[in-house]
């Protein structure tokens, strides 16, 4: 609210916004991340690594410590402890060759796990219809 908008283009109806913000959705490139890019990357994750990202998430992303993600797959996917240090253990490996997810070792508080900010938004948009499929897996079962 700091500046004034002169000039400004007229609003059609709600159908020709939403379909100009969906244009204009699909032709950026949020945080310099391409859908190619994402896509390479994401095939090369597990389905217990795309678990602790989701995980990530649900606890914020970013600095979110590992004891935290543990607690947070043992609630959304019904893990055990030790499935849950296992699953945590194993991504690390494979976040470390995807680049999606930062870790940072702390000694005295705990490692921390942090969503790369490049890689947060598509990440995002992906863990959204990875859990969708997952959810419609589980209905059919």
């Amino acid at each position: 609210m700091t500046s004034l908008t002169v000039n400004p283009h007229p609003l059609g109806t709600a159908e020709d916004v939403a379909s100009a913000v969906r244009a204009w959705l699909a032709e950026k490139q949020f945080g310099g991340a391409s859908d190619e890019a994402l896509q390479r990357k994401w095939v090369q994750l597990s389905e217990s690594a795309r678990r602790v990202v989701a995980a990530l998430l649900e606890d914020g992303g970013h600095s979110v410590k590992e004891t935290s993600v543990r607690h947070a797959l043992m609630r959304l996917f019904n893990t055990t402890s030790h499935q849950a240090g296992e699953a945590v253990r194993n991504a690390k490996l494979e976040f470390i060759k995807t680049d999606f997810v930062k870790l940072v070792h702390n000694v005295h508080s705990g490692d921390e796990l942090s969503v790369h900010p490049t890689w947060e938004f598509a990440l995002r948009r992906e863990i959204a219809k990875w859990s969708a499929t997952q959810s419609r897996g589980n209905d059919v079962a």
